[in-house]
């Protein structure tokens, strides 16, 4: 002990010795431990009987905080240890030491490779040389422009990829652990920061830092903006509010629809708090969009967004100053209550009917293996489909509803006679059978059944065709303009549109013109074999008459527009421009606010309909793009200026707000009840990364790092 006391004296003088006379190196090399030790290997870190590891009584006043420790140049060569920018790192494992002390190497090699102390000096030398040429390689990929960026893209790709396909932000960590699986030579998965927290910074600073100043710069190019809105809850029972833009896109010459906000409506969702909230996303600083601006507002028709009076749409009009502003109903949801009334006219056990079946087979699964296993057996050869399900509130499910039934009609009444002789089955649910059986094998069930398919294929047709995306509100109502023609046509008797249904010449004229093989062919059978009375015949063509009638009637006041959108926007068809002649001053009378300088833009129509040298930059430059064209027209032909402005503001009144129901199912997938905590900056950037065109690839991501 004494020896080792001695030691000890000659390492720290008991005379005072400054903190700035110590050198830091030496101070650093300085372990009682180790000099008390009896090997000279160093490999026995406990604590010798002849030493208590504690340090001598008169320690030097050394202020450690202002002190900072450096590597030992020892350490390289005894403990394998090599300086690094954050500390030290470990040639053995290349784990990476901050505290610089001894104690804290001897500590790690006990812990993780206690034998490394005993490696030969010329293992010891290999490992050194062949650490020294991966840190030299690696210094010199680090020099390479391409893999900075690469390194400092890598977390923003992960995270757009992980908005882009609504995944949640805890996927961000196996996806980086497979990559690394994939490719373990690669530099950037080896150094990217992949952690929940990092990735869901990165999604929200894509939003702020390029997508909201794209659409900022996209408002200010546009000289007219609409809006598209739309109310839902989340699954946080929370009131949201879905705000989208269509604009017109300068630079691209197209029709953008974009996503501006989701907001969440504070207090009851009435007119006032719905105006609001509207007012202060559009006004707030990271959009400053113009209100003046703005020349439509589109919905789904509710009272609340769009009453004239009381409504937002009316509202917004005293806001902003503008009365002409245009209140736009969505036009699939307009074709959609057209459609329900003519349901009225259909008997009422056909949609029981329907309903019953369809119910059977969802109430036990047991009942729908044994119908596929019955279907097989039926008909080995031939691949049948499940019965699908009809949702009222998935309007389109009805068509396909009815057409699966109609192909499974004959094989459903024979699995219902099996099932009601079945003793197996109780006798509830033979009763049930029976009942069913005896309803789909009653004629008049399938003569309606038969009709109406080709009816709600139409419908159905029609309806997908107007949620297009980015449609001019004149196309829109050329469709339903076609539509109409097809539809009504049965039942058009002569151009007065005499409709009476009590004549009964005429009604049969309409239904023989009726599309629908199947359907003719079985209101044939059922007059050839008597399989229905007359009376129960003409009753039944009578309802199908007022069906078709009704939807034509409905069609026509639900589109009460449509004669003159049609027929005074007939200009921005350009290829026909010289055989339609619109009434321009009527339409800026109607959409515009003293926004477009009428005498002008009149004058200018004279001429655009004469110009035959437009038919080349038309068809030619712009390959019959009429967005193109008259982006053109309005930025760069002084000619046409103020018609090109017209042009635009009709292209950017948007005709639905299925902008705004894709968006909510967007929702529903990011914000489930597994992530019903998301933030309202969490979920509004992902909405906008999910809607976003662009692929992961061609994304602007250098822009996130300036």
């Amino acid at each position: 002990m004494a020896d080792c006391r001695a030691d000890c004296n000659d390492e720290y003088p008991t005379e005072y010795v400054s903190h700035t006379d110590l050198d830091p190196g030496e101070y650093a090399d300085v372990d009682v431990s180790e000099s008390c030790s009896t090997s000279s290997t160093g490999a026995d870190f406990s604590n010798s009987d002849q030493c208590d590891g504690r340090l001598p009584f008169k320690r030097p006043r050394v202020n450690i905080l202002k002190t900072k420790p450096t590597f030992n140049m020892k350490w390289q060569k005894e403990y394998l240890m090599f300086p690094v920018d954050s500390g030290m790192q470990c040639v053995v494992c290349g784990t990476i030491l901050t505290s610089m002390k001894t104690s804290t190497i001897k500590r790690h090699i006990q812990r993780r490779h206690n034998g490394s102390l005993a490696f030969s000096e010329s293992r010891k030398a290999y490992l050194i040389r062949k650490f020294k040429l991966d840190q030299e390689e690696k210094a010199e990929l680090a020099e390479t422009p391409t893999l900075d960026y690469n390194l400092a893209t890598a977390p923003y790709k992960l995270a757009f990829t992980i908005a882009k396909h609504k995944m949640a932000f805890s996927k961000c960590e196996a996806m980086a652990e497979f990559a690394q699986i994939a490719d373990p030579s690669s530099t950037v998965f080896a150094q990217m920061v992949h952690s929940r927290k990092t990735i869901t910074t990165k999604v929200v600073e894509l939003h702020e830092k390029i997508l909201k100043p794209e659409l900022k710069e996209l408002a200010r190019k546009t000289p007219f903006w609409s809006l598209i809105i739309d109310e839902s809850t989340d699954s946080a029972i929370q009131e949201q509010l879905g705000m989208y833009l269509r604009l017109v896109d300068i630079d691209q010459k197209c029709i953008a629809t974009k996503f501006l906000q989701l907001e969440q409506i504070k207090g009851h969702p009435d007119a006032s708090n719905i105006c609001s909230t509207i007012v202060r996303v559009v006004e707030s600083e990271c959009f400053q969009l113009p209100l003046d601006h703005l020349v439509s507002l589109a919905s789904d028709g509710a009272s609340v967004l769009m009453s004239p009076q009381n409504g937002v749409i009316g509202l917004l009009r005293r806001k902003i100053g503008n009365s002409k502003l245009f209140s736009q109903h969505c036009s699939p949801h307009r074709l959609i209550l057209a459609a329900k009334v003519g349901q009225h006219h259909i008997p009422d056990e056909i949609e029981q009917t329907i309903s019953e079946t369809l119910n059977y087979f969802r109430d036990s699964p047991l009942r729908r293996s044994e119908f596929e296993h019955f279907l097989e057996l039926s008909d080995p050869n031939h691949e049948h489909c499940q019965i699908v399900k009809y949702h009222k509130i998935r309007w389109l499910s009805l068509s396909d509803c009815v057409d699966r039934l109609c192909d499974l009609l004959s094989l459903l009444v024979q699995f219902f006679e099996q099932e009601m002789h079945n003793m197996c089955n109780r006798i509830a649910v033979r009763r049930k059978a029976e009942g069913l059986h005896s309803k789909l094998s009653n004629p008049l069930f399938a003569l309606f059944l038969y009709f109406l398919q080709p009816q709600l294929h139409l419908l159905a047709n029609i309806n997908r065709q107007l949620q297009k995306s980015n449609q001019s509100l004149y196309i829109t109502y050329g469709k339903i303009s076609a539509f109409v023609t097809t539809f009504v046509k049965p039942i058009l008797i002569n151009s007065q549109g005499n409709l009476e249904s009590s004549n009964l010449k005429v009604v049969d004229d309409a239904i023989e013109a009726m599309p629908g093989e199947e359907f003719h062919c079985h209101l044939k059978q059922c007059t050839d074999h008597a399989l229905l009375t007359d009376l129960q015949i003409d009753n039944a063509k009578k309802a199908m008459f007022r069906y078709v009638h009704s939807i034509g009637v409905a069609l026509e006041q639900r589109y009460s527009e449509k004669a003159f959108i049609l027929q005074n926007c007939a200009f921005l068809e350009v290829s026909r421009r010289k055989f339609q002649i619109c009434d321009i001053g009527a339409v800026i009378e109607k959409f515009s606010n003293n926004q477009i300088n009428r005498d002008k833009c009149i004058q200018q129509y004279t001429t655009f309909t004469n110009d035959s040298t437009l038919d080349f930059t038309f068809e030619c430059t712009y390959k019959r793009d009429a967005t193109a064209f008259f982006v053109h027209l309005y930025s760069e032909s002084d000619d046409y200026s103020e018609l090109g402005k017209l042009a635009l503001l009709l292209l950017c009144i948007s005709p639905d707000s299925v902008a705004c129901e894709r968006g909510f199912s967007h929702m529903n997938f990011i914000k489930n009840e597994f992530r019903n905590r998301l933030t309202a900056a969490n979920l509004n950037a992902c909405m906008a990364l999910a809607e976003d065109s662009r692929s992961v690839k061609d994304f602007p991501y250098s822009l996130a790092l300036q």
